[in-house]
C-alpha cells in the first residue's frame, strides 16, 4: 500500500527558530526589514513559559535593527 503523504513528524521550537533566522538571513540579504518577518512568529511559543518574554523582546527590538540576523536567537536568550 502507497502512503499518499508523509507521517507528521513536529518540529521542535527551536529548530523553528534556527530556520526562521536562516530565512531573515536570505530576506535582508534581498533587502526586507526583519520586522517585517519577525512579525510572523510572534505567536510561536503561545502558551509556554516564556512567551511574553519573546513576544516583548520581538516588539520592541525588530524595528531598531533592520538588519539584525540574530534576533531570534536573542528572543529566546532574553525567555531564559
Amino acid at each position: 500500500q502507497q502512503q499518499l503523504f508523509e507521517p507528521h513528524v513536529p518540529v521542535d521550537r527551536d529548530q523553528v527558530v534556527e530556520k526562521m533566522t536562516e530565512y531573515i538571513d536570505r530576506q535582508i540579504q534581498k533587502g526586507t526589514a526583519v520586522k517585517h518577518v519577525s512579525r510572523h512568529v510572534m505567536g510561536l511559543f503561545q502558551g509556554l513559559p516564556g512567551a511574553r518574554a519573546w513576544r516583548r523582546y520581538l516588539s520592541e527590538n525588530a524595528w531598531r535593527d533592520d538588519n539584525n540576523t540574530e534576533i531570534l536567537k536573542q528572543a529566546l536568550e532574553a525567555m531564559k
